[in-house]
């Protein structure tokens, strides 16, 4: 559910939804921001910068029946049903589109996202400052002071050449 991906683009984003285009098919979504939580995606996308533009997007749908959902919606979950073998079906059942919200509900936002894996020589930099509300997948570890000027500090620790060596 990271949009963009390997099916879906992000065409443009306004205030209150972003309209998303399938590659293949050219089928056209809009999705109100209100389910699209920023998140990095992948760490070679943001190797060499300590505060990374986030454009990625995870979608965070509440359990909720689909029928109240709104339409566009609906038709992203009936796609990724018919396109795509989705594990999350079995282990959460009618409501599996949701367990990305209950996850997101139950974690804490942290500031600062360092590299799982780092190696001095493929990436600039180990650590990242990120915004409020920014998410990420399990390639990072998230840690925060709960004092961004702290925060900020040991990012610029992390990303020193004292810091890399270590």
């Amino acid at each position: 559910f990271f949009i963009p991906n390997k099916y879906w683009e992000i065409d443009s984003r306004g205030k209150l939804c972003t309209k998303i285009i399938n590659k293949y098919t050219k089928e056209a979504l809009k999705i109100l921001n209100k389910f699209l939580v920023p998140s990095l995606r992948n760490p070679k996308e943001h190797s060499s910068y300590i505060t990374p533009k986030v454009e990625h997007f995870v979608l965070s749908i509440p359990k909720m029946p689909r029928e109240k959902l709104p339409k566009d919606i609906q038709r992203y979950i009936e796609w990724a049903e018919k396109t795509l073998e989705i594990p999350a079906q079995k282990k959460f059942g009618e409501f599996w589109f949701s367990h990305i919200n209950h996850w997101i509900k139950k974690w804490k936002f942290k500031r600062i996202a360092i590299l799982e894996k780092f190696l001095p020589t493929t990436k600039a930099v180990s650590a990242h400052l990120l915004q409020d509300g920014v998410i990420g997948q399990k390639t990072y570890y998230f840690v925060s002071t709960g004092d961004y000027k702290k925060d900020k500090a040991l990012v610029a620790w992390f990303n020193s050449s004292l810091g890399l060596l270590f």
